[in-house]
């Protein structure tokens, strides 16, 4: 079950981080693997544990296939294309 209080466009943003700009990182996934399952309410110290790490991923896997995560996830992968997009066009002005 999906918390009200937690930030959709927040989680969305760090799954897609895991998916995307971060899969070559393992710190930077563990990273927002945590920040995640604060977000969420799934830890209780300084690092995941194995059993906070587990349920994270469910709660990722029950995100993402619900209303609310999908529509999160919408919203956050037009706003990086968005962001990309302006960082080029940014780039080529400087050229």
């Amino acid at each position: 079950m999906i918390p009200e209080h937690i930030n959709h466009k927040y989680i969305a943003d760090h799954i897609l981080r895991i998916e995307g700009r971060h899969a070559n990182n393992p710190v930077a996934q563990e990273n927002s693997m945590y920040l995640i399952a604060s977000n969420a309410d799934l830890v209780s110290g300084q690092k995941l544990t194995e059993f906070e790490r587990a349920e994270t991923l469910k709660f990722i896997d029950e995100f993402k296939a619900s209303p609310e995560g999908k529509r999160a996830i919408s919203y956050m992968k037009k706003y990086e294309e968005s962001r990309v997009s302006y960082m080029k066009k940014q780039q080529e002005f400087r050229i």
